[in-house]
């Protein structure tokens, strides 16, 4: 007799909104392979729960709880865990998230803004043994400037200073001068139309042009 019944996939969904977890919950339970084994909110906590049990795939937002870093965690499981699948999942559209994805061998990456049908084409991707990235960062408007129009550099500042660093601090960590620094970022002001450097920053945090500490 042929044994029909399809494995079930033990999945952690790791985010910290309440409502977007349901809404993750309510899409997996219509995925006949897939079971939930846990919803956490902080990214720190996933790691354990992959010693306490077998896990097949984690769902990881980027910014969780307690300002744990999804992608920092991910990287840690992916060490400890190769056989784990990941997709990471984010409204984050900072472009070194991307990077740092691809560099630590994390099997996919999605944006939360992508129809649910996307979302779940990417999990099956996934854990079919497939990498799935976005073919591009979806644009959006920061003042007067679409985010397209800042180039990698003019981001590298605009990331550092979103940290809240003054710019001897960002020029010590890019290896520029303070003169380049400060014209970096009074470009940005220019493009923008914002009047000051703190409603830049809080601007390019709120859109998620960038993501310090994550």
């Amino acid at each position: 007799m042929v044994n029909t019944k399809r494995k079930k996939y033990r999945t952690m969904i790791v985010e910290d909104d309440p409502m977007a977890a349901r809404h993750l919950e309510m899409m997996l339970d219509r995925m006949e392979e897939i079971c939930i084994s846990y919803v956490i909110e902080n990214a720190l906590m996933a790691e354990a729960y992959c010693c306490r049990e077998h896990i097949d795939l984690i769902l990881m937002d980027v910014c969780t709880a307690m300002n744990a870093s999804g992608l920092e965690a991910a990287v840690k499981i992916k060490k400890n865990f190769p056989a784990v699948k990941i997709l990471i999942l984010t409204s984050q559209l900072d472009p070194e998230l991307l990077r740092r994805a691809r560099e630590a061998k994390i099997e996919g990456f999605c944006y939360k803004l992508s129809d649910d049908s996307e979302i779940t084409a990417a999990i099956c991707a996934v854990l079919n043994g497939e990498n799935v990235y976005p073919d591009e960062i979806p644009v959006v408007k920061i003042g007067n400037a679409w985010s397209t129009e800042i180039d990698w550099q003019h981001m590298n500042v605009l990331r550092e200073l979103s940290a809240g660093k003054m710019d001897e601090e960002i020029a010590k960590t890019l290896h520029l001068s303070v003169y380049t620094v400060k014209k970096y970022i009074s470009h940005l002001k220019d493009m923008t139309g914002y009047r000051n450097r703190t409603e830049l920053a809080v601007a390019a945090s709120r859109l998620g042009l960038v993501t310090p500490g994550y």
